[in-house]
């Protein structure tokens, strides 16, 4: 409770600016009209945000199952059925663009590596083929963004 009223935490797989953080932002506004009680909280990982869910934490948490191009989430179907005594309560289907960013000037065939989380390499893998790119797997593509570019043949 915070100036008497009470908080609900609701946990994502994050950082902020993930499509799981736009996921549980557009659940949010669905479920619950009061948007205004309801603070988002990010988590490194999946397991974390489960964490989070038994502990008391938060009330609720949104992580990736599936997407349509890359397949399952093998690690969220293996703690829900494994590890944590958690239910699905409801499923949001959203849209996946994904950009290729570089730093302003730099031309697509000055690119030579892209940087990214192994999801969003399966579900652009013809893009990276034709273009020839070196694939480097990340933890979260936006938390890879937040740091600077350590192998460019363009910086060099």
């Amino acid at each position: 409770i915070f100036g008497g009223f009470l908080i609900l935490n609701i946990a994502f797989l994050g950082p902020k600016g993930t499509f799981t953080h736009e996921a549980t932002s557009k659940l949010v506004s669905v479920i619950d009209e009061d948007i205004d009680n309801i603070c988002l909280k990010d988590f490194d990982t999946i397991n974390n945000v489960m964490d989070a869910i038994t502990s008391g934490d938060c009330i609720k948490g949104v992580v990736p199952i599936e997407n349509s191009l890359g397949g399952p989430i093998n690690i969220t179907y293996d703690l829900l059925s494994h590890d944590y005594d958690l239910k699905i309560e409801s499923e949001i289907i959203i849209n996946i663009n994904h950009n290729l960013l570089a730093p302003k000037g730099v031309k697509i065939e000055d690119i030579t590596d892209v940087y990214s989380h192994g999801q969003a390499l399966a579900q652009s893998r013809e893009f990276l083929s034709k273009h020839n790119f070196q694939q480097h797997f990340a933890i979260s593509t936006a938390k890879r963004l937040l740091l600077p570019l350590a192998v460019s043949s363009y910086l060099e």
